[in-house]
C-alpha cells in the first residue's frame, strides 16, 4: 500500500521526476558522490543517529551534486525541554539538557536532540552554506490539540495561523522553540 508521499507524487504527476529511496543516511554508499541535485531528510532522521550524526551528514552532503540543495531537519533539544516541563517533569528536563538524549517522545526510541547551533555546526564545515533555519512548527507548537481543532473549524482563522507560521518559523528569537529544526542547505 503506497504511503503518503508516493500518494503525492502520483497526485502531483511528478513519477518521472522524483526518485524516493529509503536507506540508511549513515551508510549512503549505495550512491556516488554527487549524485542528487536535491536532497530532502525530514523527520527524526538525524536525530536517530546520535553519536553518528556528523557521519549522516557528510553522506547527505556527499550525495548532493555541487550547487544543490538539501533540506535536513532534527529534533530540537529547546522544543522537547519545554515539552517535559510543560508536563510538569522538570526532572527529565533536566536529564534532556545534560545528555541531550530522549526516549519518552518516540516510542521507546533513543534520539539525540539539537540545539540550532548543534545542528547548524554539523554543516557548517562541510563545504555547505546554511540558506536557511527555521523552527516546525513555530509559533503554534505549544497550541492545545483541542484549540488547533476550534482554530481549523474557520478556514480563515487556519489560513491565518498558517500564514503567521510561514512569516514567523525563520525569526531568530524563535528558532529552536518549536519541536524540530529545519535547515536548507547549498552544497558548495
Amino acid at each position: 500500500m503506497p504511503n503518503n508521499r508516493e500518494k503525492n507524487i502520483t497526485k502531483n504527476h511528478l513519477l518521472k521526476k522524483v526518485q524516493l529511496e529509503l536507506g540508511d543516511i549513515v551508510d549512503l554508499s549505495r550512491f556516488k558522490n554527487n549524485t542528487f541535485d536535491f536532497v530532502i531528510c525530514l523527520g527524526d532522521s538525524i536525530s536517530y543517529t546520535l553519536e553518528k550524526r556528523r557521519i549522516a551528514a557528510k553522506e547527505l552532503i556527499r550525495v548532493t551534486k555541487r550547487n544543490g540543495k538539501l533540506i535536513v531537519s532534527a529534533d530540537s533539544k529547546l522544543g522537547f525541554l519545554r515539552a517535559y516541563i510543560m508536563n510538569d517533569d522538570i526532572s527529565s528536563a533536566k536529564k534532556l539538557f545534560k545528555t541531550g538524549k530522549a526516549k519518552e517522545f518516540h516510542e521507546g526510541f533513543e534520539t539525540g536532540l539539537l540545539t540550532v547551533n548543534e545542528f547548524t555546526n554539523l554543516f557548517t564545515k562541510l563545504n555547505c552554506k546554511i540558506l536557511e533555519t527555521a523552527t516546525i512548527p513555530g509559533i503554534s507548537s505549544e497550541i492545545e490539540i483541542l484549540n488547533l481543532s476550534k482554530i481549523k473549524k474557520s478556514k480563515k482563522n487556519w489560513q491565518a495561523l498558517i500564514d503567521l507560521e510561514i512569516n514567523t518559523c525563520t525569526e531568530k528569537s524563535i528558532l529552536g522553540s518549536g519541536r524540530h529544526i529545519l535547515l536548507v542547505i547549498k552544497k558548495l
